[in-house]
């Protein structure tokens, strides 16, 4: 999904995704797999060594219907 998406290309077939969120590290190893200096299998097991943290996508109005509002937390600047 990661690569097809940097890549521009259509990512309208799902209606959620969830994966861990892009940084640096990541991205170097998307990198080195879209230049073909190492496989698929290879970046998957380079990614499973980084510390990610989750996040949700939601694509279509459906999938955000499974949205529920829980409790809001006031957060002070200071």
């Amino acid at each position: 999904f990661v690569v097809s998406n940097r890549r521009g290309e259509e990512s309208a077939r799902y209606d959620l995704v969830m994966g861990p969120v892009a940084n640096d590290q990541l991205y170097a190893t998307i990198r080195l797999y879209e230049q073909g200096v190492i496989t698929s299998e290879a970046a998957i097991e380079m990614l499973r060594t980084h510390r990610l943290f989750d996040q949700l996508s939601f694509h279509t109005a459906e999938a955000a219907t499974l949205l529920k509002f829980m409790e809001a937390v006031e957060v002070s600047g200071e």
